[in-house]
C-alpha cells in the first residue's frame, strides 16, 4: 500500500511541476518579444485565466496529497476524509468556471471560417472541467453514504 501512495504522490509533484513550468514558459513567450503592451486584451485573459488555474491545481494536488495521507493512516471513511474532498469538489467547480476565461482567446485566434474548430475547442476548456466536478460530487456522495453505513452498523475498515 505504501508503493502506492508513493507512486501517486509522484505523479501529483510531477503533474505539478510541468503545469508550473508550462506556465514559466508561457511568462517568457509572452514578455520576449518586448511587445508586450501590444499583445491584445484576449491574451491577457487566456494568461490571467492560465495562472488561476494553475494556482488553484497547486491547491487541489496538496489536498489530494492529504487525502492520500488519510489513506494511508486508514481513515478513508471518515469525516475528515469527506470534508477533505468536498473541499476538492469545490476547487474544481472553481476551476471550472474560471477555465470560461480561456474562450475569447479561442475564439480571437479563430479567423474566418474556424468558428466550429474555435466552438469544439471552448467547449473541451469548460465541459471537460464540469465533468470532472461531476465525477467527484459522485465520489463525495458514496463516500458520505459509504461513512453512514460504516457508523450504523459499527464497522471497521
Amino acid at each position: 500500500m505504501k508503493g502506492k501512495i508513493l507512486f501517486l504522490k509522484s505523479i501529483i509533484l510531477l503533474a505539478v511541476i510541468v503545469f508550473v513550468t508550462l506556465g514559466v514558459v508561457m511568462i517568457f513567450q509572452l514578455f520576449q518579444g518586448g511587445h508586450v503592451h501590444d499583445a491584445p486584451y484576449q491574451i491577457w485573459i487566456m494568461f490571467g485565466t492560465i495562472w488561476l488555474e494553475i494556482g488553484f491545481g497547486c491547491y487541489v494536488a496538496i489536498l489530494l496529497n492529504r487525502l492520500l495521507n488519510l489513506i494511508r493512516q486508514n481513515t478513508a471513511f471518515s469525516t475528515v476524509t469527506l470534508a477533505v474532498v468536498e473541499r476538492i469538489k469545490n476547487q474544481v467547480l472553481i476551476m471550472s468556471v474560471i477555465s470560461l476565461g480561456i474562450a475569447p482567446t479561442i475564439f480571437a485566434m479563430g479567423g474566418q471560417g474556424w468558428e466550429w474548430f474555435a466552438l469544439v475547442i471552448t467547449g473541451c476548456f469548460v465541459v471537460i472541467p464540469f465533468g470532472i466536478y461531476a465525477v467527484i460530487s459522485i465520489l463525495a456522495e458514496c463516500l458520505k453514504n459509504a461513512i453512514d453505513i460504516k457508523t450504523e452498523n459499527n464497522l471497521t475498515v
